[in-house]
This record gives structure tokens, sequence and C-alpha cells, in this order.
């Protein structure tokens, strides 16, 4: 959970997740995205892989579950976006990272003009209008990182902190 006062620069706790085979396929079949690329050996190879990539929204997903895990109640988790920029592999250490850039007033830290409003349980609410959120607003950078230090996945959210 956050401390009560954010400031730029703080860091949220981190954590590794060593996908298996099985999270990959769980997550396939949550999500509807079978692509044999993520679970069957020969396609993967015949593509050029030497292993299963991860599914690029599962790991946007463990950056969400970074974010909502380190806030406290009353906050909200207004956006979160994620690209890709390289590969992540089954069995092998996944790192989700963080980073506070910026803390500042509705207006004063870059976001979108409408935002839909996240709860902690991942229920998503109504489209706001940034003006209606009340309270500081925090930017964070977030990041996968693999054993070797490479960064796969770059985000960033943006969460209202309750006063």
């Amino acid at each position: 959970m956050r401390p009560e006062k954010v400031a730029a620069g703080a860091e949220l706790p981190g954590w590794t997740v060593t996908p298996d085979l099985t999270r990959l396929v769980r997550y396939a079949s949550s999500s509807g995205d079978f692509y044999p690329l993520h679970y069957d050996r020969e396609f993967a190879a015949e593509q050029g892989f030497p292993g299963f990539p991860v599914q690029g929204l599962l790991k946007t997903a463990w950056l969400g579950q970074l974010v909502t895990g380190w806030l406290r109640p009353g906050d909200r988790l207004l956006s979160l976006e994620a690209s890709y920029r390289g590969m992540d592999y089954c069995g092998e250490p996944i790192a989700c990272g963080g980073r506070v850039t910026e803390v500042g007033d509705v207006g004063e830290v870059g976001q979108a003009s409408q935002v839909g409003e996240v709860d902690q349980a991942g229920g998503v609410g109504r489209v706001a209008e940034v003006g209606e959120a009340a309270g500081p607003v925090a930017e964070i950078e977030l990041w996968t990182e693999s054993a070797d230090g490479r960064r796969a996945t770059l985000g960033r959210a943006v969460v209202r902190l309750a006063r």
C-alpha cells in the first residue's frame, strides 16, 4: 500500500513472476487469445521463437495489479496504458516495477481529457471528466524487466489519490 504522502521519484514495491505454461494457457482461456504461439511448441519453433512468448496483455494486467496493489482506500486508477518493446518468455522471471513521475492537481499532470475509473477490485466504472476527479493526481511510469535487465513492456498509469 502506498505511503500517505506521495512524491515524484517514489518507487512502487515491485514483484517478480515466473510464468509457466499453465499460466499462459489459463490466460488464453480467460481472454479468448488462443494464438498457438503462446502454447504450441512446434508452432512457436516454426515461427522462429526460442520459447513461448508471454501475452502482452497479460503483462499489462500484471502492471495493473502492481498499481492497484499500491493504492490506498479511496484512491482510483484513472488510466493504464502499455506498449510492447520486446518479448518475455515462459519460464523466465519477469520483474514488474513502477515509479511516480509527477504529482499534482487535476490539469497539472499529463493525462487525457476523459478517463475511465477503475476501482481496487478491478471493476470498471463510468467514464468521468477529469475535472470530476477530486484530489491530487499522480502519474506513474511502469515496466517489466527481464533477468538480463531488458525492459520489454513500458507503461504509464494515472491515479487519483484520496485526500
